[in-house]
C-alpha cells in the first residue's frame, strides 16, 4: 500500500491540518504506519475530547474506595496470611524431614551403612560400620522428625492433622525397637537421641531399622511426603488460589493493568 500524504489533503484530523498530520505522522509509511497512525489518532482522541481525564478521574475514585473498605479486607487477609504461614512451616518441615530420612535410605556405594575397612594399631584389618556418620544422619532425621511434630500440633488443617497421626502412630509403634538403638519417643510424641547408646547399639539393627524399603524411615519418608504434599495443596486451594504454594500471592491477584482496561 502506497504511504499517505497527509499535506495532500484538504480536510483536518482532530484539529490537525493536513501539513501538521504530514508533520507529526510523515515517518509512518507502511502498512504498518497506517495501523500505528489510526491508533495513535484514538490516543490524541481520547485525549482531545477529555476521556483521558475521565480515566485517571475514575481510577483514583475506585483506590480511594478500596482504601476505604480496608478495614475488613485486613482482617480476612491477616487471618489467611497467619493460615498460610502455619501451612508453610508444616510444608517445608515435612520436606526436611522426608530429605533426612532420604539419606539414610540411601543404598548402593552411597549408602551410609556400607562397612569400612579399619586397620587397628597391630595392623589388623576390619570391616566396620562409620557409627559417626551414621549418628549424624539420625541425629539429623531425629531433629526433623520433631520439628514436623511440633508443626503439626500447631496446624488447624485436618488433612494435615491425619497424615501426621498416622506418622506419630508409626512411631510409637515402633517405640520399642527404637529404643534398642537409644532414641526414645517422649509423652510429647517426639524423638531423644541418646549418642552414647545409640553407638553402643548393633548397627546391623540400625540398618534395619533406618535403611531398605519398608523400613521405619522408609515409612516416615512417606508421610512426610503426604504431610508436605498436602500442605501444599491446601495453600494452592486457599480463598480461591489466593496464595500460591510458596505462600506469595496468586498472578491472578498480581496487577496485570486490568484494572486499566476495564475503564475503555
Amino acid at each position: 500500500m502506497s504511504s499517505i500524504n497527509f499535506s495532500t489533503l484538504n480536510r483536518s484530523y482532530f484539529g490537525l491540518t493536513g501539513s501538521g498530520a504530514s508533520s507529526l505522522f510523515g515517518s509512518l509509511s507502511n502498512t504498518n504506519s497506517l495501523s500505528n497512525t489510526t491508533s495513535l489518532l484514538s490516543d490524541y482522541a481520547s485525549i482531545k475530547n477529555g476521556s483521558y481525564s475521565k480515566l485517571l478521574r475514575s481510577y483514583y475514585e475506585k483506590a480511594d474506595e478500596d482504601t476505604n473498605n480496608t478495614s475488613t479486607t485486613n482482617k480476612t487477609t491477616a487471618a489467611d496470611k497467619l493460615a498460610s504461614s502455619q501451612l508453610l512451616t508444616e510444608k517445608d518441615a515435612a520436606k526436611n524431614l522426608r530429605s533426612s530420612a532420604a539419606k539414610l535410605l540411601q543404598t548402593g556405594e552411597d549408602s551410609l551403612f556400607n562397612k569400612k575397612e579399619v586397620k587397628d594399631k597391630d595392623g589388623n584389618v576390619t570391616e566396620e560400620y562409620d557409627k559417626d556418620a551414621i549418628y549424624s544422619a539420625v541425629s539429623d532425621f531425629v531433629k526433623n522428625y520433631n520439628s514436623t511434630v511440633e508443626a503439626i500440633g500447631n496446624s488447624n488443617t485436618s488433612s494435615v492433622l491425619n497424615s501426621g497421626s498416622r506418622m506419630v502412630s508409626l512411631t510409637s509403634a515402633m517405640a520399642k525397637n527404637l529404643s534398642k538403638a537409644g532414641i526414645t519417643v517422649g509423652v510429647n510424641n517426639k524423638l531423644t537421641l541418646d549418642e552414647e547408646k545409640f553407638k553402643q547399639a548393633d548397627m546391623s539393627n540400625v540398618k534395619t531399622l533406618f535403611n531398605g524399603t519398608g523400613s521405619y524411615a522408609y515409612n516416615i519418608s512417606s508421610s512426610a511426603s503426604s504431610i508436605a504434599n498436602t500442605a501444599s495443596s491446601q495453600l494452592s486451594r486457599m480463598n480461591g488460589g489466593l496464595y500460591t504454594d510458596t505462600g506469595a500471592y496468586g498472578s491472578s491477584y498480581a496487577y496485570s493493568g486490568s484494572l486499566y482496561s476495564s475503564f475503555f
